[in-house]
């Protein structure tokens, strides 16, 4: 069942006309009819809602407000999420599988790209690590040393690479992670790690009792984001702290980035501080840290493939960093239970 209210009917679009490379989506709405012109590949979307609800605010939210390859995406102005409902992807999407199979489909969209691939060859080996990601160093700064009994979950884990890093300083470790191929991996250095999803790892564990529970990378997948949060503070124990991270919807390459992997429907959520900064609270919890990283390197290496032209940008874009105008690519979020 879907955790939002029904979109009512009145307000669906009515009729597309193709107009030569694009189409033009007519929706009638009482007495008024508007037009909106979508891209070439969602020219045979039947229907599109006049409204929908945010997933964070649960509010009311006219859209759409633009397009990211091919999807559209509503904004919500109380908490400022990009979102693109599942309801309204495009024909021949992996919507309704990535809601009733996301592991198996998340094995599909990921283990086969050759990012994922190098990243599982470079975690194979024990000689080598990639270094700590934004999120991860964050973490580490704001908790040197390990809470209470230390006691750590990482849902999402994928290898172990922060699993890895937290174990070797001093945390009691357990992963959760969806991607079988990840989940091999992690193994193979001797980790704890749950094959499924944090709600099936709750089941079997109804008192879990962490001391901190991670999800790097992970909401912008999901379809309730805070229905999420609220588990993953079920996780943590007394005053136990929640760690997240996701990409950065105000990084100014993000939208950009052509990766099918990171637009609709495997990203469904583009955050902003302030959307991650609500979540938490809607969740139960008291942010104690919401912050980016300074320049969106990753972002602008995957837009600008020149190495040339992403050296004439780093200062420009470094100014308008230092001016509050652009920010980095990630977000990291850490908050703790009232």
């Amino acid at each position: 069942m879907s955790p939002f209210p029904p979109i009512a009917a009145s307000g669906m679009q009515e009729s597309i006309q193709q107009s030569g490379a694009s189409s033009v989506l007519r929706s009638k709405t009482g007495g008024n009819v508007k037009e909106v012109l979508l891209p070439q590949n969602v020219g045979e979307l039947a229907v599109l809602p006049d409204e929908s609800y945010c997933p964070i605010c649960r509010l009311g939210v006219k859209g759409p407000r633009f397009f990211y390859g091919g999807s559209p995406l509503w904004f919500c102005d109380d908490c400022a999420l990009y979102f693109a409902p599942r309801e309204i992807s495009p024909p021949g999407s992996t919507s309704k599988q990535l809601a009733e199979k996301p592991g198996s489909l998340y094995d599909e969209l990921y283990a086969t790209s050759a990012e994922y691939q190098s990243l599982l060859r470079q975690a194979r080996r024990s000689d080598r690590r990639s270094r700590m990601a934004f999120c991860e160093e964050m973490f580490f700064r704001t908790f040197p040393q390990p809470l209470g009994a230390g006691r750590l979950l990482d849902v999402g884990c994928g290898p172990g690479h922060f699993l890895r890093f937290a174990s070797e300083r001093g945390w009691k470790v357990q992963g959760v992670e969806i991607a079988c191929s990840a989940v091999e991996v992690a193994r193979a250095f001797g980790l704890t790690v749950f094959h499924g999803s944090l709600e099936d790892f709750l089941e079997k564990n109804p008192a879990p009792n962490f001391d901190a529970a991670v999800a790097f990378e992970v909401l912008e997948h999901l379809e309730d984001p805070l229905g999420f949060l609220k588990l993953l503070a079920k996780a943590v124990a007394g005053k136990g702290v929640v760690a997240i991270s996701v990409p950065n919807a105000l990084d100014p390459f993000v939208f950009l980035d052509p990766r099918p992997e990171v637009q609709p429907p495997v990203h469904l959520q583009f955050f902003t501080r302030k959307a991650i900064h609500k979540a938490l609270e809607r969740a139960g919890l008291v942010p104690i840290m919401v912050r980016t990283n300074f320049l969106p390197r990753p972002t602008m290496r995957k837009v600008i493939r020149s190495r040339i032209q992403r050296a004439v940008w780093k200062i420009p874009l470094a100014f308008l960093r230092i001016l509050g105008l652009v920010e980095g690519h990630q977000i990291v979020g850490i908050g703790k239970r009232a």
